[in-house]
């Protein structure tokens, strides 16, 4: 098996209007984003939505489930579920955030050869 990016499988997610639908002229974001889920790191590709009355970055991300680590030109986000992993593992299990991303970065790629920069 090769380790591939699943941006680089051709993974683009496209952050979409209120109502779920498509916009038709997204906006191409030529960096990739970095996103913590509970299955590791992951880098994947953005397309936003770029209509005359289309919100902020944040708020498109905010609204797909994705928690933005910058209010500006955002660049690596954590999944709401892996948010509320971190609650429960920081309250019961008394882990601290480091020790959390280290398992992250392990669960991502054993051998910390193809970690996606944070």
């Amino acid at each position: 098996f090769n380790k591939v990016t699943l941006r680089s499988m051709g993974l683009r997610v496209y952050l979409g209007h209120d109502d779920g639908s498509r916009c038709f002229m997204p906006r191409v974001d030529p960096h990739p984003i970095v996103v913590m889920h509970v299955t590791g790191l992951h880098e994947v590709s953005v397309r936003y939505c770029n209509c005359l009355e289309s919100i902020p970055r944040r708020q498109q991300l905010l609204r797909f489930g994705w928690y933005p680590a910058t209010v500006h030109q955002p660049k690596t986000c954590a999944t709401l579920q892996l948010l509320d992993l971190f609650h429960g593992l920081t309250l019961n299990g008394k882990l601290s955030a480091y020790n959390f991303y280290k398992t992250l970065v392990y669960i991502t790629d054993a051998l910390g050869i193809t970690v996606p920069k944070v």
